[in-house]
């Protein structure tokens, strides 16, 4: 595996990535389906590059796996879709929310991540990735309700789950 020097990012980049490929095909996320590509995000990138994609945890609760620290942040949208909303983070110099994390253009591999993410999920309605989350065996569901996923259950799941996808990645012609 290969590593990413790159890794771990804000989680709000993650989330910020996937808003704005929702934004251009102009497919809506809301929060929840939000939770769930980042979840996969996380997923995918424990597959190929066996490092965490970010540092915030991910925490086993009723309708899967959640980023606390994204539900806090979108938690006003509800059930709609959050549109032109994005992730802050807070600027220390100035001291304003004014700091929209991002992945950068030059990480080719993190963008390789996200891209596959949204090629396989992007389209989907979240119940159906909320369904992929609870399936059997699944991190979700050998985590008791409100507590951490550890790394390693996802990590294994995704090797376990999805090698033969990646295997095929090729043949999905994903754009970064």
């Amino acid at each position: 595996m290969t590593k990413n020097s790159n890794l771990p990012y804000p989680v709000g980049a993650i989330a910020n990535y996937m808003l704005d490929r929702g934004a251009k095909e102009r497919i809506p996320i809301t929060h929840l389906k939000l939770q769930k590509l980042v979840y996969m995000a996380y997923g995918w990138a424990t597959l190929i590059y066996d490092e965490p994609l970010f540092a915030s945890t991910i925490e086993a609760w009723s309708l899967g796996p959640v980023v606390p620290d994204l539900w806090h942040e979108f938690k006003v949208y509800g059930e709609k879709p959050i549109g032109r909303g994005r992730a802050f983070e807070f600027d220390w110099e100035t001291s304003t929310d004014s700091i929209i994390p991002s992945v950068p253009a030059t990480d080719t591999q993190t963008h390789l991540v996200l891209a596959i993410t949204w090629a396989l999920y992007g389209p989907e309605k979240a119940w159906k990735l909320v369904d992929l989350t609870h399936d059997d065996n699944t991190p979700w569901k050998q985590t008791p309700r409100n507590e951490q996923i550890r790394y390693e259950l996802i990590r294994d799941h995704f090797r376990e789950k999805f090698i033969p996808a990646l295997e095929n990645a090729k043949e999905l012609n994903i754009p970064t």
